[in-house]
């Protein structure tokens, strides 16, 4: 049996709204042990992230998913409904959240590794291609003035 803590709308409400004020009653539960909060981990081991589902058969459901689930890659589809989660493990709102962030910290920190590695790339690219064509057009100076110098000696035969 949910209580209002545990409920799907509290939750939804508090995701929406993004409220890390928000509390919830706890005094039901002095005293008791909860497992300690371990994020999901999908089936490619990487941290499971919070999904809002847009389907009319779950409007506006939360659930977690695979972290690459709507990048181009391929990913492994775990798939689990907070609901689901939160009755197996009695989390509380604000422990819901803190897994909310912690997945889109971990989704930005690879989004930010992905650039840092482009960037990278582009800078040390860039100085390569620059010095090749140093390194092309010091040739060409060579030759052209080898030719030049050859063109201007006179001829000892």
């Amino acid at each position: 049996m949910k209580t209002e803590e545990h409920s799907s709308d509290s939750i939804r409400h508090s995701w929406k709204e993004k409220s890390m004020g928000a509390s919830s009653n706890n005094s039901g539960n002095v005293g008791m042990t909860r497992k300690k909060f371990t994020h999901p981990i999908c089936y490619c081991g990487a941290h499971a992230i919070l999904f809002e589902s847009t389907t009319s058969s779950n409007p506006n459901k939360l659930f977690f998913g695979c972290s690459y689930f709507k990048t181009p890659s391929t990913h492994c589809k775990y798939f689990k409904w907070l609901d689901d989660l939160i009755n197996e493990s009695g989390y509380t709102v604000v422990e819901v959240q803190k897994m909310e962030v912690h997945g889109r910290l971990k989704e930005l920190e690879d989004k930010i590794k992905e650039m840092e590695i482009k960037l990278y790339d582009g800078i040390h690219g860039r100085r390569y291609t620059r010095q090749n064509r140093c390194i092309i057009m010091a040739f060409v100076i060579v030759v052209v003035g080898g030719i030049f110098i050859t063109a201007l000696q006179p001829n000892r035969m």
